[in-house]
């Protein structure tokens, strides 16, 4: 009997060993996943200010890029062009003057040195030309002559 309860206690103190080892284990296996979660939300930061830099990135391109506009000397070369090419049918054009009024610019053109200048505008951007305008603030639509 003394055998048999030597051999038992021997199976428990084995037992005791291997349940001792293995919470021994689960808990490094806490500590492990206690370290992987800390990684995930270090990794869930950078992520943020990653996006964060960009979004400030494409806010400062935005605001600070160019608007597309021409200047008034780009505005004249480009109306004159305009205007040769599909208007004058070969008579000589001449931008008279240009001033910006309303967001666009006013251009005088001349055709052929004449004395008579004919108002039009162009956007800024130089994409829409418009060979003449209507007054909505005059009878008729017409601006009266200065």
């Amino acid at each position: 009997m003394k055998k048999h309860i030597k051999h038992l206690a021997g199976k428990v103190a084995h037992a005791f060993k291997k349940k001792s080892a293995h919470a021994h284990e689960e808990g490094e296996g806490l500590h492990e996943v206690h370290r992987h979660a800390s990684q995930h939300s270090n990794k869930n930061a950078l992520i943020a200010v990653a996006i964060l830099v960009v979004a400030l990135g494409v806010a400062y391109y935005i605001i600070t890029s160019p608007t597309g506009n021409l200047s008034p000397n780009q505005i004249k070369e480009a109306s004159v062009s305009f205007i040769e090419k599909n208007l004058a049918q070969g008579r000589k054009v001449e931008i008279k003057k240009i001033e910006e009024v309303q967001g666009l610019y006013r251009i005088e053109v001349s055709l052929d040195d004449s004395s008579t200048s004919i108002e039009s505008f162009v956007t800024k951007d130089g994409k829409i030309f418009f060979p003449e305008a209507l007054y909505t603030d005059y009878q008729g639509g017409q601006k009266p002559a200065n």
